[in-house]
């Protein structure tokens, strides 16, 4: 065979060997894959409530201090609290003991003895501002004539001075008229140099009412008790006690 033949026979039979193996296309899906979140893989954190306790409810007391007689006769002095939402000034507190004690207050008051209520009408106190030594006037009207009234100045001075003194703003206290300052004695009759002070009038020693009923009242005594009976006789329980009348 011719060479030329040879080649073609040989191209002619690897066209056959081609032909036998066929390729055959991959189909593609018919659905196609979804993607995946970004966030999938994101852990969330619960977030925490800090509830901030609410701070204590800051209360104000305004202390008044009038006279009263007790049952033993002597005149006292005793302070009556009051409860206020706001930190009171000289201007309320003066105003306050114009006005006097409440009609529970006045109860109150009535418990323990003889109230003397406050002679603001004459008296018509008015007070200024403290200044940098804590120190306040109270200016008083002459008609009042406090001046003269030495009987008067001690128990008025001791309600002025003893309710101003209570706060915490004022430290001492002048008193004055249109002639300029009033001379004051202290408890004890001495005339006190410059402003007076709480320890001038005893006012740490005067009980707040509340506390002074609370000493001086004592419960009922119990009629079944013999001990708290004060009619008893005291032989005839014993006599009771060891059957003497009983044979």
């Amino acid at each position: 065979m011719r060479p030329m033949h040879r080649f073609a026979a040989l191209l002619a039979g690897f066209a056959s060997i081609l032909g036998a193996c066929a390729v055959i296309p991959i189909e593609e899906s018919a659905s196609p894959v979804e993607s995946v979140p970004d966030d999938i893989f994101t852990t969330t954190v619960p977030s925490t409530t800090t509830t901030e306790a609410e701070p204590d409810a800051i209360v104000f007391t305004l202390t008044l201090y009038w006279q009263f007689q007790d049952a033993a006769g002597a005149q006292r002095l005793i302070g009556v609290e009051r409860v206020q939402e706001e930190s009171p000034t000289a201007e309320q507190a003066i105003a306050a003991l114009i006005v006097g004690p409440s009609v529970d207050e006045s109860e109150r008051l009535a418990e323990i003895g003889v109230f003397f209520p406050f002679t603001s009408d004459v008296l018509a106190p008015t007070v200024g501002q403290p200044n940098e030594n804590q120190i306040v006037v109270v200016t008083v009207s002459p008609e009042f004539g406090l001046r003269e009234n030495d009987a008067a100045k001690i128990p008025l001075a001791q309600e002025i001075v003893c309710t101003l003194t209570s706060l915490p703003s004022v430290s001492g206290v002048v008193i004055e008229d249109e002639q300029g300052e009033i001379a004051l004695p202290d408890t004890d009759s001495e005339t006190i140099v410059g402003a007076a002070a709480s320890n001038n009038y005893n006012c740490d020693q005067a009980p707040e009412i509340e506390t002074f009923l609370a000493q001086t009242q004592q419960p009922p005594l119990d009629e079944t008790d013999p001990e708290g009976d004060p009619d008893a006789d005291p032989e005839a329980e014993l006599e009771a006690d060891l059957g003497v009348n009983g044979g």
